[in-house]
């Protein structure tokens, strides 16, 4: 399968809530960098910590991905997506798009990289309206 493949069917099987389908498609070892200025920032080595990653987005955000773009970029592929957060805690929405950058060996996710137009917005939307 080609890196293309395998990251848009683990963005879109995550998107719809399909763990099954989009999990076994990480490497045990994969490496996840979110920006550190998120509540939930930071470095992710391998998929167990991964997971505790997608479980803390779970209790906080409902993400509704609409758009993914896919682009083969050789050695990588970058996935812009569009989509929704909605903060549980306060209701609050942001559309916004994200840039993710994969990369894959033996049909396995290795590294994502992830970069939010607008970290701030994302940040503010689970702070309490003021």
């Amino acid at each position: 399968m080609s890196n293309t493949a395998i990251v848009e069917q683990f963005v879109k099987a995550l998107g719809a809530g399909d763990a099954e389908t989009g999990l076994p498609l990480l490497a045990p070892n994969v490496q996840v960098s979110e920006p550190a200025g998120l509540p939930m920032g930071g470095e992710y080595d391998g998929l167990e910590a991964f997971l505790g990653f997608f479980a803390q987005v779970a209790d906080t955000y409902d993400v509704k991905i609409h758009d993914v773009n896919v682009i083969d970029g050789g050695d990588i592929a970058i996935a812009l997506i569009d989509l929704t957060w909605t903060s549980l805690a306060t209701t609050k929405k942001l559309d916004t798009q994200f840039v993710e950058i994969y990369t894959t060996d033996e049909d396995k996710i290795t590294s994502i990289s992830v970069f939010p137009k607008d970290t701030r917005a994302l940040y503010e939307l689970t702070l309490p309206t003021q």
